[in-house]
């Protein structure tokens, strides 16, 4: 069980990282470079497109908004995950949740199988 600090602590993270997210999100409207999906890119097209946005101050604050609730919906979703109130889709077995502990040293790291997981979940959703 999370003591309450660390428990906060990562709270505090995860809504500090909605708030890079929306930030880098708008930021991007004006560059090319994004990392997820992975191997992916935007277009010259989709590049110009974006380019040719122009937000009122109202609109920026709108998508903002948005954009922070598009990226909190994953996060309560997992914390759903891990207290056992959700089930993951592809578990064969029944889910009962997870919490967070110490890595063993042969654990491989999370943020590191991230993005390659990605290709795990296209080939699952292909049919």
């Amino acid at each position: 069980m999370l003591q309450n600090s660390d428990r906060n602590a990562i709270f505090m993270e995860m809504h500090r990282a909605i708030d890079e997210a929306v930030s880098s999100m708008v930021s991007t409207l004006e560059k090319s470079d994004i990392i997820y999906p992975p191997n992916e890119e935007l277009t010259h097209a989709e590049m110009s497109a974006l380019a040719a946005l122009h937000f009122s101050t109202e609109a920026r604050s709108g998508l903002r908004k948005i954009m922070a609730e598009a990226a909190s919906s994953p996060l309560f979703h997992l914390f759903c995950l891990m207290d056992g109130v959700a089930d993951p889709i592809d578990h064969p077995t029944e889910w009962t949740g997870l919490s967070l502990s110490a890595g063993e040293d042969d654990e491989s790291m999370l943020h590191d199988d991230f993005f390659s997981s990605y290709w795990d979940y296209v080939e699952s959703h292909e049919n």
